[in-house]
Formats: C-alpha cells, structure tokens, sequence
C-alpha cells in the first residue's frame, strides 16, 4: 500500500509546485461520501504508479485558502498537476479505470496547462 502524502498549507508548494514528478491530488471533505469511495480507486492507481506519481489528498475544511485558489467546487475532485500545472480536473467520483485513463493521457504526452 502507497502513503498518500496530506497536503497542508505548509507543504503545499513543495509538494505541488516543486514536484519532479506529476501529482494526482484529492480534494475532500470530512464525511463526503463519494470521497470515501474514490480513496480506494485512488489507491488502486498509486499501487500502479509508484515511482512515476505522486499522490496526494487535501482537506477543503482544514485548507480552504487553497481549495478556494484552485477553484474547488465540489468534492471530490482531483487535480492532474505536471510541473506545477494543473493540466486536468476530476470531478465527482470515478473508477480506477477512468482515473487511469486521465493519469496515462497525461504521463506519456507532452502537455500544455489549463489554468
């Protein structure tokens, strides 16, 4: 099993923005239940990806600053960050196949950010 590395206001940029590798980062919230369901198919795609992802989670409630900057509107949603890009959004929740299908799109071609 993978740790998921608990993004903070603290560590925020240096997980994200100075990242050599790209990061699937979680946006939740305490007692969303499509957050609980998706944990297990995010976990499913960091066992795959070990080496050549880096995933994250961050709680909206205890970090609302930062969910506000990168426009959260609903939880779940995942942020597809490549050299401190955002380069794709998630929202709601998805099976480890759909995530799957984001996370190679953009690991194995050349990129440009969305926002």
């Amino acid at each position: 099993m993978v740790n998921l590395i608990e993004i903070t206001e603290n560590n925020f940029e240096e997980e994200i923005y100075d990242s050599k590798v790209p990061v699937l980062l979680d946006f939740y919230s305490d007692g969303c239940i499509a957050c609980e369901r998706i944990d297990k198919e995010i976990q499913s795609i960091a066992n795959k990806y070990n080496n050549k992802l880096k995933i994250a989670r961050l709680n909206i409630d205890e970090c609302r600053a930062i969910a506000v900057a990168c426009e959260i509107q609903c939880t779940p949603t995942i942020l597809l960050w490549v050299e401190g890009d955002i380069v794709d959004i998630i929202e709601g929740f998805k099976n480890s196949r759909i995530l799957q299908e984001h996370v190679n799109y953009h690991t194995q071609r050349t990129w440009l950010p969305i926002r």
